[in-house]
Protein backbone atom coordinates (compact mmCIF):
# COMPACT_ATOMS: atom_id res chain seq x y z
CA UNK A 1 0.00 0.00 0.00
CA UNK A 2 1.14 3.98 -0.60
CA UNK A 3 0.83 6.84 1.33
CA UNK A 4 0.82 10.20 -0.01
CA UNK A 5 2.62 12.65 1.84
CA UNK A 6 5.02 9.64 3.11
CA UNK A 7 6.35 8.14 0.59
CA UNK A 8 9.07 11.05 0.12
CA UNK A 9 9.85 11.32 3.91
CA UNK A 10 10.33 7.51 4.45
CA UNK A 11 12.83 7.80 1.55
CA UNK A 12 14.58 10.62 2.49
CA UNK A 13 15.25 8.28 6.11
CA UNK A 14 17.17 6.19 3.34
CA UNK A 15 19.49 8.60 1.83
CA UNK A 16 20.45 9.84 5.20
CA UNK A 17 21.18 6.37 6.69
CA UNK A 18 23.63 5.85 4.21
CA UNK A 19 25.72 9.35 4.64
CA UNK A 20 29.22 9.42 6.71
CA UNK A 21 28.51 11.16 10.38
CA UNK A 22 30.12 14.34 10.45
CA UNK A 23 29.27 17.53 12.02
CA UNK A 24 28.03 18.61 9.26
CA UNK A 25 25.80 15.31 8.75
CA UNK A 26 24.80 14.34 11.86
CA UNK A 27 23.73 10.47 12.33
CA UNK A 28 20.18 10.58 11.96
CA UNK A 29 17.96 9.91 14.95
CA UNK A 30 15.41 7.07 14.76
CA UNK A 31 11.63 8.74 14.31
CA UNK A 32 9.01 9.56 17.62
CA UNK A 33 7.19 6.38 17.09
CA UNK A 34 4.15 8.09 19.16
CA UNK A 35 3.96 10.92 16.15
CA UNK A 36 0.91 9.97 13.21
CA UNK A 37 1.57 9.12 9.87
CA UNK A 38 0.23 11.90 7.72
CA UNK A 39 -1.43 11.61 4.11
CA UNK A 40 -4.04 9.65 2.68
CA UNK A 41 -3.78 6.18 2.08
CA UNK A 42 -4.57 5.47 -2.20
CA UNK A 43 -3.96 1.54 -2.08
CA UNK A 44 -5.58 0.61 1.39
CA UNK A 45 -4.65 -3.40 2.03
CA UNK A 46 -8.13 -3.77 3.34
CA UNK A 47 -8.66 -6.57 5.82
CA UNK A 48 -12.29 -6.52 6.30
CA UNK A 49 -15.21 -4.59 4.49
CA UNK A 50 -18.64 -4.67 4.88
CA UNK A 51 -20.33 -7.89 3.62
CA UNK A 52 -23.77 -7.18 0.96
CA UNK A 53 -26.06 -8.36 3.70
CA UNK A 54 -24.53 -5.84 5.81
CA UNK A 55 -25.14 -3.08 3.76
CA UNK A 56 -28.46 -4.14 3.25
CA UNK A 57 -29.40 -4.19 6.68
CA UNK A 58 -28.11 -0.26 6.61
CA UNK A 59 -29.57 0.65 3.27
CA UNK A 60 -31.83 3.58 3.93
CA UNK A 61 -35.53 2.58 4.36
CA UNK A 62 -37.07 5.02 1.66
CA UNK A 63 -34.51 4.32 -0.61
CA UNK A 64 -34.78 0.59 -0.32
CA UNK A 65 -38.80 0.37 -0.38
CA UNK A 66 -38.80 2.32 -3.80
CA UNK A 67 -35.65 0.67 -5.19
CA UNK A 68 -33.58 4.05 -5.74
CA UNK A 69 -29.62 3.31 -5.53
CA UNK A 70 -26.78 5.61 -3.74
CA UNK A 71 -23.18 7.17 -3.70
CA UNK A 72 -21.28 8.18 -0.81
CA UNK A 73 -17.53 9.18 -0.48
CA UNK A 74 -16.43 9.56 3.20
CA UNK A 75 -12.83 10.35 4.74
CA UNK A 76 -11.66 8.25 7.73
CA UNK A 77 -8.84 8.56 9.97
CA UNK A 78 -7.12 5.10 10.34
CA UNK A 79 -5.86 4.54 13.54
CA UNK A 80 -3.04 1.57 14.99
CA UNK A 81 -4.86 -1.20 14.46
CA UNK A 82 -6.01 -0.71 11.34
CA UNK A 83 -10.00 0.21 12.12
CA UNK A 84 -11.60 3.53 10.54
CA UNK A 85 -12.72 6.34 12.93
CA UNK A 86 -13.67 10.06 12.96
CA UNK A 87 -14.83 9.53 9.27
CA UNK A 88 -17.24 12.21 7.68
CA UNK A 89 -19.28 12.18 4.54
CA UNK A 90 -17.37 14.05 1.52
CA UNK A 91 -19.97 13.34 -1.05
CA UNK A 92 -23.61 11.73 -1.02
CA UNK A 93 -25.91 11.29 -4.27
CA UNK A 94 -28.77 11.31 -4.39
CA UNK A 95 -29.30 14.17 -1.39
CA UNK A 96 -32.07 13.48 1.99
CA UNK A 97 -32.32 9.92 1.83
CA UNK A 98 -30.00 9.29 3.98
CA UNK A 99 -27.08 7.43 2.47
CA UNK A 100 -24.34 9.29 3.97
CA UNK A 101 -26.14 8.66 7.59
CA UNK A 102 -26.20 4.81 6.38
CA UNK A 103 -22.21 5.02 5.31
CA UNK A 104 -21.21 6.37 8.45
CA UNK A 105 -23.29 3.96 10.31
CA UNK A 106 -21.46 1.08 8.84
CA UNK A 107 -17.82 2.60 8.77
CA UNK A 108 -16.81 0.58 11.40
CA UNK A 109 -16.78 -2.32 9.60
CA UNK A 110 -14.21 -1.35 7.80
CA UNK A 111 -10.83 -2.40 8.70
CA UNK A 112 -7.15 -2.79 6.87
CA UNK A 113 -4.02 -3.94 7.40
CA UNK A 114 -2.36 -1.14 10.18
CA UNK A 115 0.39 1.34 8.92
CA UNK A 116 3.95 0.57 10.06
CA UNK A 117 6.67 2.43 10.42
CA UNK A 118 10.30 0.57 11.35
CA UNK A 119 7.79 -2.55 12.04
CA UNK A 120 5.96 -0.36 14.31
CA UNK A 121 2.01 -0.13 13.73
CA UNK A 122 1.46 3.62 13.48
CA UNK A 123 -1.58 5.93 12.92
CA UNK A 124 -2.68 9.22 11.70
CA UNK A 125 -3.01 8.23 8.35
CA UNK A 126 -7.03 8.70 6.25
CA UNK A 127 -8.56 6.59 3.64
CA UNK A 128 -11.31 7.68 0.98
CA UNK A 129 -13.89 5.06 1.00
CA UNK A 130 -16.24 5.32 -1.77
CA UNK A 131 -19.43 3.32 -1.24
CA UNK A 132 -22.38 2.45 -3.53
CA UNK A 133 -25.50 1.13 -2.73
CA UNK A 134 -27.26 -1.05 -4.68
CA UNK A 135 -30.82 -1.60 -3.99
CA UNK A 136 -31.54 -4.82 -2.97
CA UNK A 137 -34.47 -5.64 -5.35
CA UNK A 138 -31.68 -5.28 -7.92
CA UNK A 139 -28.80 -7.30 -5.48
CA UNK A 140 -31.11 -10.38 -5.47
CA UNK A 141 -33.15 -10.10 -9.10
CA UNK A 142 -31.08 -12.19 -10.93
CA UNK A 143 -33.37 -13.03 -13.77
CA UNK A 144 -36.80 -13.73 -14.31
CA UNK A 145 -38.26 -16.91 -13.26
CA UNK A 146 -38.64 -19.42 -15.36
CA UNK A 147 -41.78 -19.04 -17.85
CA UNK A 148 -43.97 -22.18 -17.15
CA UNK A 149 -45.89 -22.03 -20.45
CA UNK A 150 -43.01 -20.48 -22.36
CA UNK A 151 -43.00 -23.47 -24.88
CA UNK A 152 -46.55 -23.46 -25.24
CA UNK A 153 -47.98 -21.78 -28.49
CA UNK A 154 -49.41 -17.97 -27.96
CA UNK A 155 -52.81 -17.68 -27.62
CA UNK A 156 -54.77 -17.14 -30.94
CA UNK A 157 -55.95 -13.67 -31.31
CA UNK A 158 -59.54 -14.70 -31.10
CA UNK A 159 -58.34 -15.83 -27.06
CA UNK A 160 -56.81 -12.67 -26.28
CA UNK A 161 -59.45 -10.68 -27.51
CA UNK A 162 -62.36 -12.36 -25.44
CA UNK A 163 -59.66 -11.92 -22.19
CA UNK A 164 -59.36 -8.51 -22.47
CA UNK A 165 -62.71 -8.06 -22.67
CA UNK A 166 -62.73 -9.88 -19.53
CA UNK A 167 -60.61 -7.53 -17.91
CA UNK A 168 -62.34 -4.35 -19.45
CA UNK A 169 -65.70 -5.93 -17.63
CA UNK A 170 -63.77 -5.31 -14.58
CA UNK A 171 -62.75 -8.35 -13.35
CA UNK A 172 -58.98 -8.04 -13.59
CA UNK A 173 -58.61 -3.90 -13.75
CA UNK A 174 -60.47 -3.36 -10.30
CA UNK A 175 -57.94 -5.76 -8.37
CA UNK A 176 -55.23 -3.61 -10.57
CA UNK A 177 -56.20 -0.22 -10.09
CA UNK A 178 -56.32 -0.97 -6.39
CA UNK A 179 -52.49 -1.32 -6.74
CA UNK A 180 -51.69 1.44 -6.46
CA UNK A 181 -53.11 2.43 -3.34
CA UNK A 182 -52.17 -0.77 -1.87
CA UNK A 183 -48.49 0.57 -2.94
CA UNK A 184 -48.45 3.42 -1.13
CA UNK A 185 -50.33 2.28 1.61
CA UNK A 186 -47.58 -0.17 2.15
CA UNK A 187 -44.80 1.69 2.01
CA UNK A 188 -46.71 4.45 4.73
CA UNK A 189 -47.21 1.23 6.92
CA UNK A 190 -43.78 -0.28 6.85
CA UNK A 191 -42.20 3.90 7.45
CA UNK A 192 -44.60 3.50 10.92
CA UNK A 193 -45.20 7.05 10.41
CA UNK A 194 -41.81 8.49 10.47
CA UNK A 195 -41.40 12.22 9.10
CA UNK A 196 -39.78 12.14 6.00
CA UNK A 197 -37.54 14.81 4.25
CA UNK A 198 -38.53 16.09 0.57
CA UNK A 199 -35.99 13.90 -1.59
CA UNK A 200 -37.76 11.39 0.58
CA UNK A 201 -41.63 11.77 -0.24
CA UNK A 202 -40.45 13.06 -3.61
CA UNK A 203 -39.25 9.44 -4.15
CA UNK A 204 -42.28 7.66 -3.07
CA UNK A 205 -44.59 9.96 -4.94
CA UNK A 206 -42.64 9.12 -8.63
CA UNK A 207 -42.29 5.57 -7.41
CA UNK A 208 -46.23 5.49 -6.65
CA UNK A 209 -46.88 7.23 -9.81
CA UNK A 210 -44.68 4.57 -11.98
CA UNK A 211 -46.76 2.06 -10.09
CA UNK A 212 -50.09 4.10 -11.95
CA UNK A 213 -48.58 4.29 -15.14
CA UNK A 214 -47.99 0.44 -15.03
CA UNK A 215 -51.63 -0.57 -14.74
CA UNK A 216 -52.04 -1.12 -18.24
CA UNK A 217 -49.34 -3.41 -18.40
CA UNK A 218 -51.14 -5.32 -15.45
CA UNK A 219 -54.35 -5.52 -17.05
CA UNK A 220 -52.44 -6.92 -20.43
CA UNK A 221 -50.70 -9.40 -17.78
CA UNK A 222 -53.85 -11.09 -16.24
CA UNK A 223 -55.72 -11.32 -19.92
CA UNK A 224 -52.80 -13.07 -21.21
CA UNK A 225 -52.78 -15.49 -18.34
CA UNK A 226 -56.84 -15.85 -18.84
CA UNK A 227 -56.21 -16.56 -22.93
CA UNK A 228 -53.31 -19.31 -22.55
CA UNK A 229 -55.65 -21.36 -19.44
CA UNK A 230 -59.10 -21.29 -21.25
CA UNK A 231 -60.42 -22.27 -24.92
CA UNK A 232 -62.31 -19.63 -26.65
CA UNK A 233 -65.64 -21.38 -25.46
CA UNK A 234 -64.60 -21.39 -22.29
CA UNK A 235 -63.68 -17.59 -22.33
CA UNK A 236 -66.95 -16.97 -23.88
CA UNK A 237 -68.68 -18.44 -20.85
CA UNK A 238 -66.51 -17.10 -18.75
CA UNK A 239 -67.03 -13.46 -19.80
CA UNK A 240 -71.12 -14.11 -18.28
CA UNK A 241 -69.71 -16.23 -15.35
CA UNK A 242 -67.32 -13.25 -13.94
CA UNK A 243 -70.01 -10.93 -14.37
CA UNK A 244 -71.85 -12.76 -11.95
CA UNK A 245 -71.65 -12.96 -8.11
CA UNK A 246 -70.22 -15.94 -7.71
CA UNK A 247 -67.56 -15.21 -10.53
CA UNK A 248 -66.73 -12.04 -8.92
CA UNK A 249 -65.86 -14.19 -5.74
CA UNK A 250 -63.34 -16.61 -7.68
CA UNK A 251 -61.72 -13.70 -9.23
CA UNK A 252 -60.94 -12.06 -5.80
CA UNK A 253 -59.19 -15.66 -4.18
CA UNK A 254 -56.81 -14.76 -7.36
CA UNK A 255 -57.27 -18.04 -9.09
CA UNK A 256 -54.86 -17.13 -12.06
CA UNK A 257 -51.69 -16.75 -10.03
CA UNK A 258 -49.47 -19.16 -12.00
CA UNK A 259 -45.86 -19.14 -12.17
CA UNK A 260 -45.86 -17.35 -15.92
CA UNK A 261 -47.90 -14.40 -14.52
CA UNK A 262 -45.80 -13.58 -11.69
CA UNK A 263 -42.83 -13.92 -13.57
CA UNK A 264 -44.58 -11.21 -15.87
CA UNK A 265 -45.74 -9.13 -13.01
CA UNK A 266 -42.35 -8.74 -11.43
CA UNK A 267 -41.27 -7.30 -14.13
CA UNK A 268 -44.16 -4.69 -14.69
CA UNK A 269 -42.88 -4.16 -10.84
CA UNK A 270 -39.25 -4.16 -11.91
CA UNK A 271 -40.30 -1.41 -14.97
CA UNK A 272 -42.06 0.88 -12.16
CA UNK A 273 -39.09 0.53 -10.09
CA UNK A 274 -36.77 1.71 -12.73
CA UNK A 275 -39.01 4.15 -14.02
CA UNK A 276 -39.48 5.92 -10.79
CA UNK A 277 -36.02 6.47 -10.20
CA UNK A 278 -36.08 8.10 -13.93
CA UNK A 279 -38.50 9.97 -12.66
CA UNK A 280 -36.89 11.12 -9.37
CA UNK A 281 -33.22 11.85 -10.77
CA UNK A 282 -34.88 14.31 -13.34
CA UNK A 283 -35.58 16.83 -10.44
CA UNK A 284 -32.91 15.02 -7.84
CA UNK A 285 -29.13 14.83 -8.75
CA UNK A 286 -28.76 11.28 -8.19
CA UNK A 287 -25.13 11.08 -9.96
CA UNK A 288 -23.89 7.91 -12.17
CA UNK A 289 -26.44 5.59 -11.49
CA UNK A 290 -26.06 1.65 -11.57
CA UNK A 291 -27.72 0.79 -15.34
CA UNK A 292 -30.30 -1.88 -14.52
CA UNK A 293 -31.21 -4.32 -17.32
CA UNK A 294 -34.60 -3.42 -18.93
CA UNK A 295 -37.80 -5.72 -18.18
CA UNK A 296 -38.85 -7.07 -21.63
CA UNK A 297 -42.77 -6.57 -22.29
CA UNK A 298 -45.04 -8.96 -21.64
CA UNK A 299 -45.44 -10.92 -24.90
CA UNK A 300 -48.95 -12.77 -25.87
Amino acid sequence: MRICGVVLFVGALGLAGGAAASPSNPTPTRPDMSLPLEGTITNPDWVRRPTGDEVANYYPHVAELVGLNGHVTMECAVNAQGATENCTVLSEKPVGLEFGKAALAMSGLFRMKPMTLDGAPVAGAHVIIPIGFLSPQYIDQGGAPPSSTASEAPPSPRALQLARQLVEHGTASDRAATYVEQARQSIENQLGGQSLTEQEQAAIDAFVSAITASVPAFEEIWAIAYARRFTEAQLTELDAFFQSTTGQAWIQRGSLQDDDSRAMTAKVWESARDTGEQAFCKAYDCGAQVPHPAPSAPAP
